[in-house]
């Protein structure tokens, strides 16, 4: 678990308390199925809840948020209105819940309200940052008259050189007198002389202005603009981090609901043509963490680190791959040290998040390696299987063992091992009879079931149920890879054409609903992040 400050640690305080009074609803466990069967009919969920618009918001995105995360943790029905809330309603039409916001001046006050006898349940304040009005007209205005303050002066020494200007060149289109004494004729030269020289100066003093009033106008355009972009930065952040701050909000609401934390403040990673993206549970703030230097370069597998504030991936380039960490707090990317160009793939954090473990090959063997992030070690090789060639390592969520892939020598297969090597044993059983592969494994973060693909003809995501290695198909239209659990063990992201082309697809594993999270093409190597609670890095621009 993260540690949580703030908001979440006011969440975390909060009672998880069933629907009013109910038991919770037992953690997920895969039932006994054969190996072909696919996925579970859509079913209702039993936990249905009125979300109402907030009192004291103008714009009432709240309400709207709140619903929309509600419904995709799968476990609470958001209706529309309390219409069926009348004594001879079906009880299987009656909202159990009424979900109820009040805008604070720190931020909302939610309730949670028994439907029938009005009764409050549940009643948190929670706090969430302030987006600052627009003041795109004000920073207009005040600079608008800052220069128009400027302008005036400089207006004042335009008459004052236009007079000049024009009472000398009166006075030079008069007639030349005649003048017989030398002594005049060279006086009267020193003053033509004199004309001259003050015409000059004045058209100068006139040519200088306008072209500070030309540089002026041009500056004026490019401080408006600048001045707006840092003010739509601002806001832009600020928006983000109080949809993030109503993102716990909603976990809380569905864990007063159900008993089970909801998963809105969880983020996905995943590859775009060559380019790690970060995009936030439903689908919002998708962003670069990652940028292409040269042509060529690619990123590919990423994983988080535990407390979210960074992902290490491999990077591949003409002289091979290397093991790279993006900061998400900075946008700082680096390349590790110790991993020379290469092979060196599917890296994942070690438990402690001080280690990268990854998969190392030569012409000879591929096998797992840990390298410390904090020292300038060198690699240093895990004592897991070094008789077959091993890559695509994940540890299991109380960081005692570790699965990966390996080949024994035909198809590769799915194995774990205690991470001294010992114990070392086959986790999805391929059908007798079949040159089947399975890769891509991912644990989920209850331990109990490790999904994966399944290659024979296509691609299909597959779940083992380890208590007794019960296998359940997931997926069947399209192709489907690289399955990546959330952190409550019921949702999947993963890699799936099923809309044309290549996205990043939510399922839940319960239900067998579907929802698109991507909208990018060619989206693909999806990692699900922890919870990462109130403390999460917001987007970042391209790392530099």
């Amino acid at each position: 678990m993260l540690s949580h400050r703030s908001l979440c640690i006011a969440l975390l305080l909060l009672p998880a308390l069933p629907a009013f009074g109910q038991k919770p609803a037992a953690s997920h466990r895969p039932a006994r199925a054969h190996s072909q069967q696919t996925s579970a009919s859509l079913a209702a969920p039993q936990v249905r809840a009125v979300v109402l618009p907030v009192d004291g918001l103008e714009s009432d995105s709240v309400q709207t948020i709140i619903s929309r995360d509600l419904n995709f943790g799968d476990r609470v029905q958001v209706v529309s209105d309390l219409t069926p809330v009348i004594p001879s309603a079906k009880k299987a039409q009656q909202p159990t819940a009424v979900v109820k916001t009040v805008a604070t001046a720190t931020g909302v006050t939610v309730s949670l309200i028994d439907p029938l006898s009005g009764t409050v349940r549940q009643q948190h304040d929670f706090a969430l940052p302030q987006v600052p009005h627009r003041t795109e007209q004000a920073i207009a205005d005040s600079l608008n008259q800052a220069f128009d303050a400027r302008d005036l002066m400089r207006r004042t020494r335009i008459v004052r050189a236009e007079i000049v200007r024009d009472s000398l060149q009166v006075e030079m289109a008069k007639k030349a007198p005649r003048l017989r004494n030398k002594e005049a004729k060279a006086q009267y030269a020193e003053l033509v002389a004199q004309r001259n020289n003050m015409l000059i100066g004045a058209l100068g003093e006139l040519a200088t202005i306008r072209g500070e009033r030309e540089r002026d106008e041009a500056a004026r355009v490019g401080v408006q603009r600048d001045a707006i972009a840092r003010e739509v930065v601002i806001r832009d952040s600020a928006t983000a981090a109080r949809r993030w701050a109503i993102h716990g909000v909603s976990d809380a609401v569905e864990e007063w609901m159900t008993g089970h934390r909801g998963i809105a403040q969880s983020r996905v990673a995943y590859v775009s043509n060559g380019v790690i993206r970060v995009v936030d549970f439903d689908g919002a703030n998708d962003h670069p963490v990652t940028r292409i230097d040269k042509e060529g370069d690619k990123a590919m597998s990423p994983a988080w680190r535990r407390d979210g504030t960074a992902i290490v991936y491999s990077e591949m380039n003409d002289a091979g791959t290397q093991i790279a960490l993006v900061n998400l707090v900075t946008g700082a990317t680096r390349t590790l040290a110790a991993t020379p160009r290469g092979l060196n793939i599917t890296p994942i954090f070690s438990s402690d998040d001080k280690s990268v473990i990854y998969a190392n090959g030569s012409d000879f063997h591929t096998g797992l390696v840990s390298v410390q992030l904090d020292a300038a070690t060198t690699a240093r090789p895990l004592p897991v299987n070094r008789a077959f060639d091993v890559d695509e390592p994940i540890l299991s969520p109380d960081g005692t063992r570790i699965a990966y892939v390996s080949s024994r020598p035909k198809t590769p297969q799915i194995y774990s091992a205690n991470l001294d090597g010992t114990d070392e044993r086959v986790e999805a059983p391929a059908p007798p009879k079949t040159r089947v592969y399975h890769t891509s494994p991912d644990w989920s973060p209850d331990g109990r079931m490790i999904a994966y693909q399944q290659q024979n003809g296509d691609f299909q995501v597959w779940v083992v149920n380890r208590d007794n290695h019960n296998v359940r198909r997931l997926t069947s239209v399209g192709e489907n890879e690289d399955p990546s659990w959330a952190p409550d063990a019921r949702h999947i992201a993963l890699t799936s054409n099923r809309g044309g082309a290549k996205a990043i697809w939510v399922l839940d594993i319960q239900t067998g609903r579907f929802r698109q999270l991507t909208a990018a093409g060619d989206a693909r190597l999806a990692a699900w992040s922890g919870p990462l609670g109130s403390n999460a890095p917001g987007p970042l621009a391209i790392a530099r």
